[in-house]
C-alpha cells in the first residue's frame, strides 16, 4: 500500500459495485491521489449486468497485514487489448477491510449443501472469509432459496480439509442446464475458521498472480 492509503501498481484488487456487480479481479496499472486506472476483463464473468460511468464501488486489496477499502466511481471504461477500467476516488483513505469488504477469490472447490429437505453437491466458483458462490447439481427453492438456512462443507484442498459452517442463501438462479447457482453468506464461524478460510483466499491469489490471471 502507498502513503496516501491507495494500494500501488501491479496490486491484485477487487472491483465491487455498490448495486450487485458486476464484481471482478483485476491489477491496478495507475494510482495517483485521485484516479485509479484497473485492468481487467471487458464483461466480468457470472453477470449480465454492466457498469455505466457515475457507477460507485468499493476497491479492496491485501498489503501484508490488513484487508483494505476504498470508495470509487467509474469513470470511463478504456477499450483495448486488455480493457482498462478508470476509477476517481470519492471518500475517505482506504481503511481496514470489513466482512462487506471480504476479497473474493474464484477458485473451484468441492462443496456440499444440507437443509431440512435435502441435500446437493456441486462446485464453488468464487470463495471468501465471508461467503461463497457455487454451482450445484439440481436445487430447488425449498433447499436453495433465498433466507434459506444451510449446513455448508467446503474441501479446501481438493477433496481433503473439509471446513463445516452455518451459511444464509442471499441469492438463488435456476441455470438452463438444470443446476442452481447459489450465493451465500457463512454466519457464526469461529477465529479459527475464518482463519483458515483467509489463508485458503490468500493462497489462491499468489497461486494466480503468479500466472498471471487476474
Amino acid at each position: 500500500m502507498s502513503s496516501t492509503g491507495h494500494p500501488t501498481s501491479s496490486t491484485t484488487a477487487e472491483v465491487r459495485f455498490d448495486r450487485g456487480g458486476p464484481d471482478f479481479h483485476g491489477h491496478v496499472v495507475t494510482s495517483e491521489p485521485s484516479r485509479i486506472v484497473v485492468a481487467a476483463p471487458l464483461r466480468p464473468t457470472g453477470t449480465d449486468t454492466v457498469p455505466h460511468v457515475g457507477d460507485r464501488a468499493e476497491l479492496v486489496w491485501a498489503d501484508a497485514t490488513a484487508l483494505l477499502a476504498l470508495p470509487v466511481e467509474l469513470s470511463a471504461l478504456q477499450h483495448a487489448v486488455l480493457p482498462l477500467w478508470h476509477f476517481h476516488t470519492v471518500g475517505e483513505p482506504a481503511t481496514s477491510g470489513q466482512r462487506r469488504a471480504a476479497v473474493r477469490v474464484p477458485v473451484s472447490l468441492p462443496v456440499q449443501l444440507r437443509g431440512a429437505v435435502g441435500h446437493v453437491s456441486g462446485r464453488t466458483l468464487d470463495l471468501s472469509e465471508g461467503g461463497a458462490q457455487c454451482v450445484v447439481d439440481g436445487g430447488d427453492g425449498a433447499l436453495t432459496g433465498v433466507g434459506q438456512q444451510l449446513d455448508v462443507t467446503v474441501f479446501l484442498n481438493a477433496d481433503h480439509d473439509p471446513l463445516e459452517a452455518r451459511a444464509t442463501v442471499r441469492r438463488s438462479r435456476l441455470r438452463t442446464d438444470g443446476r442452481t447457482n447459489v450465493a451465500m453468506e457463512f454466519v457464526g464461524l469461529d477465529e479459527r475458521d475464518e482463519d483458515r478460510l483467509r489463508g485458503r483466499v490468500f493462497l489462491e491469489l499468489r497461486v494466480r498472480r503468479s500466472h498471471g490471471l487476474n
